[in-house]
């Protein structure tokens, strides 16, 4: 068995949809470290302790001044980043009132996007799943969103 510490990391996604089915998603800042110029979810790492829904409202609210409902989980991926094991969970969420997203400076821009524009930006066969995985889970609910 090996000596090194084994180590896990809890990271959040929100899929936040508008009324008329549009998603919000942000392009990474160029000068990020990790993924710059990448089209994403809002999300990122819980903190110790912290309840997965209570790290994605803090996150949302950090990376965009959102307020949002966290409504039902619609995913869950494992993957491997840095020797560390991820296990991301992706939630659908619904903005409270009607607040102009505001990058953080971990984005360039915020915009809001149809998922026939997702699928062109995300080709790289991680986020596609996550979004197959998510679409998936959504007609099951009988939510129907913008192609």
């Amino acid at each position: 068995m090996s000596s090194q510490a084994k180590q896990q990391r809890v990271t959040v996604a929100a899929f936040i949809l508008r009324q008329d089915g549009m998603f919000l998603v942000g392009e990474r800042s160029p000068d990020e470290e990790f993924l710059p110029g990448r089209i994403e979810p809002l999300g990122g790492g819980s903190n110790w302790g912290e309840a997965p829904v209570d790290a994605l409202i803090r996150e949302v609210r950090e990376e965009s001044g959102l307020e949002v409902a966290v409504d039902v989980p619609l995913s869950i991926i494992t993957y491997t980043e840095q020797g560390v094991h991820c296990v991301m969970i992706v939630f659908l969420c619904t903005p409270i009132g009607d607040g102009t997203p505001i990058p953080s400076s971990e984005h360039s821009q915020l915009f809001w996007t149809s998922i026939s524009q997702l699928r062109q930006y995300w080709t790289d066969g991680f986020m596609d799943k996550v979004l197959a995985d998510s679409i998936a889970h959504l007609a099951r609910l009988g939510i129907t969103v913008k192609e």
